[in-house]
């Protein structure tokens, strides 16, 4: 599992050059002042679903969560034009999502996106990408 998320860190690192933070999900945005720089993507497995083979082998489906934050904007007390600032998260979820949609590591299947959903954080909201992929295990 490790090797799966520091690959796929790696992958946002080299192709997704506008994140300024690619970490594991530690719980960075729960402060008051994130230990983050923006836009940040904090990676993690939120579920694997183990199913028996064999009494030694295992195959796993896990689902992984690619958190993207954006740095907060104040909003206007006037009406305005959309604001590209606004429009950040998506900019930033597209290129995510091209750059891990189908792509196979170790021996894993390749990535699925099986959802995008935008979440209300306590400071700013947020998007989260769900993928999921399928990999064997032996003992």
């Amino acid at each position: 599992m490790k090797q799966l998320l520091e690959a796929v860190m790696a992958k946002l690192e080299w192709d997704v050059p506008q994140l300024q933070w690619i970490d594991m999900n530690a719980g960075q945005m729960n402060h008051n002042d994130p230990p983050v720089q923006f836009p940040c993507a904090l990676v993690d497995f939120s579920r694997i679903e183990y199913r028996n083979l064999t009494e030694s082998i295992q195959t796993c489906e896990l689902f992984m969560e690619v958190e993207l934050h954006v740095e907060p904007v104040n909003p206007s007390a006037t009406p305005t034009p959309v604001s590209v600032a606004s429009l950040e998260h998506y900019e930033v979820a597209e290129s995510v999502y091209k750059a891990l949609q189908g792509v196979a590591f170790d021996s894993f299947s390749p990535l699925s996106c099986i959802e995008t959903v935008r979440e209300k954080g306590e400071h700013a909201r947020y998007v989260i990408l769900r993928f999921s992929c399928m990999g064997e295990d032996s003992m």
